[in-house]
C-alpha cells in the first residue's frame, strides 16, 4: 500500500535504546485528511561491539622480561581507545608470554558500558635484559700489577652498578688490558645476562708498576766499608733487606755515596731500579 502524498510519519513511542537487542515502536501515519492511525515497527539497537572496532597499536606495546602487564598497557595496546565510549574497560583476557624476550603478543578484553565486549589481539614486545639495563664502568680503574691476567671478579668490580644488575648476570674480559707496561689503560668487560644477552663496555684499568708495587726496605745492621772507599753496586744490593723479594732483573746502584773520609755512622742513597724502568730511592745505613 503506497501512502497519499504529504502522509507525515512521526514517532508516537520511542523504542528503548539504552541497551542492545531488538526491540519496538510505534510510529504514528498521519494522512492529508487528519486522519492517523499507529504502527508497531521493529527496531534493532545496535550494541557498542557492533558500533565499534577497537583497533591494535602498531608499534608493540613494551614490556620487561618476566613481567605480567597492566590494566593500562592493555588500554595503551588499543590505538583508538580515545575515540571508544566513556567507562570502556580494557584487560589482558591473555598475557603475552614474558619469560623470553623479543616480539609476542597479547589478548585485551574490550568491554563497553552496555556490557558487550570484543577481543583483540595486541603486539608485545619483550625486552631482553640487554635493552632494559645499562652496565656502568666504574671511574675509579681498575687495579692490577705488571704481568698479570685480570681474573672475573675483577672484570665484574669493572662494572658500577653490577648490584643493579640480574642475578647471575656473569661478567668477563673478552679484551684483556695490556699489563706489559705500567700506566692507564682500558680492557673490555662482557656482560652477559640469564636470558642469553649480552654487551660489552670499555673499562678503565691501572697496571700499577714496579716501583708502585714493592716497597724496598733498608737493612737495620749497617752496610760496612772502610775510610776513603767507594762503595760497590754489591754493597748497594746488601743494603736492601728485601732484595730477594724484588723482580729478577732490578739494579742497585748508590745514587749517593756515603761519606766514607771519616769513621762511624753514616748514610747513603741506593737507587732500585726495577725492570719495568720504574725505581725509588732508598736511605741505607752505612758503617764507616
Amino acid at each position: 500500500m503506497t501512502c497519499p502524498t504529504g502522509t507525515t510519519y512521526t514517532w508516537s513511542q520511542q523504542p528503548d535504546t539504552k541497551t542492545p537487542g531488538a526491540k519496538t515502536g510505534k510510529v504514528t501515519v498521519k494522512y492529508p485528511d487528519g486522519t492517523s492511525e499507529t504502527v508497531t515497527v521493529p527496531v534493532y539497537v545496535n550494541s557498542a561491539a557492533e558500533t565499534n572496532t577497537p583497533t591494535p597499536v602498531t608499534t608493540p606495546v613494551k614490556t620487561n622480561e618476566n613481567t605480567t602487564l597492566t590494566d593500562k598497557q592493555a588500554k595503551e595496546g588499543i590505538a583508538n581507545n580515545a575515540d571508544l565510549p566513556t567507562g570502556t574497560t580494557y584487560t589482558w583476557s591473555q598475557q603475552p608470554d614474558t619469560k623470553t624476550p623479543g616480539a609476542k603478543t597479547g589478548k585485551v578484553t574490550v568491554k563497553y558500558p552496555d556490557g558487550t565486549s570484543e577481543t583483540v589481539t595486541v603486539p608485545v614486545y619483550v625486552n631482553s635484559a640487554a635493552e632494559t639495563n645499562t652496565p656502568t664502568p666504574v671511574t675509579t680503574p681498575v687495579k692490577t700489577n705488571e704481568n698479570t691476567t685480570l681474573t672475573d671478579k675483577q672484570a665484574k668490580e669493572g662494572i658500577a652498578n653490577n648490584a643493579d644488575l640480574p642475578t647471575g648476570t656473569t661478567y668477563t674480559w673478552s679484551q684483556q688490558p695490556d699489563t706489559k707496561t705500567p700506566g692507564a689503560k682500558t680492557g673490555k668487560v662482557t656482560v652477559k645476562y640469564p636470558d642469553g644477552t649480552s654487551e660489552t663496555v670499555t673499562v678503565p684499568v691501572y697496571v700499577n708498576s714496579a716501583a708502585e708495587t714493592n716497597t724496598p726496605t733498608p737493612v737495620t745492621t749497617p752496610v760496612k766499608t772502610n775510610e776513603n772507599t767507594t762503595l760497590t753496586d754489591k754493597q748497594a744490593k746488601e743494603g736492601i733487606a728485601n732484595n730477594a723479594d724484588l723482580p729478577t732483573g732490578t739494579t742497585y746502584t748508590w745514587s749517593q755515596q756515603p761519606d766514607t773520609k771519616t769513621p762511624g755512622a753514616k748514610t747513603g742513597k741506593v737507587t732500585v731500579k726495577y725492570p719495568d724502568g720504574t725505581s725509588e730511592t732508598v736511605t741505607v745505613p752505612v758503617y764507616v
